[in-house]
């Protein structure tokens, strides 16, 4: 196939060594952000730390669905909280969260270029 990336060192490795337990886990790490207010609000926290309330106006959520959002993403450990002072403020915890970001951003580009087409 012309358009199929493949590359035989990778494969091998996931191929022979990956435990059917850990592709569980993953879906259900993947599934915590595959929800676009989800994928919005780690975008905006790629940017720094922000409290619910910063979060839902960003967003345009209420403050009750942000929160469930924050909650669930903290519970598949993507996120962290800290109180500070009277506020609680959300970050990335999980480094691998931006590396994924940027692909979906990459195929994101990648589909509207060829939209212009």
């Amino acid at each position: 196939m012309e358009n199929s990336i493949k590359n035989d060192e990778f494969l091998s490795v996931v191929v022979n060594e990956v435990p059917f337990d850990y592709l569980c886990a993953t879906a259900e790490c993947l599934k915590a952000i595959a929800h676009p207010a989800r994928l919005q609000i780690i975008l905006y926290i790629m940017k720094g730390d922000f409290t619910v309330d910063e979060i839902s106006k960003y967003c345009k959520l209420s403050q009750a669905q942000t929160s469930g959002h924050l909650r669930l993403m903290e519970g598949k450990g993507l996120l962290s909280r800290e109180r500070r002072g009277r506020s609680v403020f959300y970050s990335i915890l999980e480094p691998h969260l931006i590396d994924v970001m940027k692909c979906i951003n990459g195929r994101y580009v990648e589909m509207m270029e060829n939209l212009k087409r």
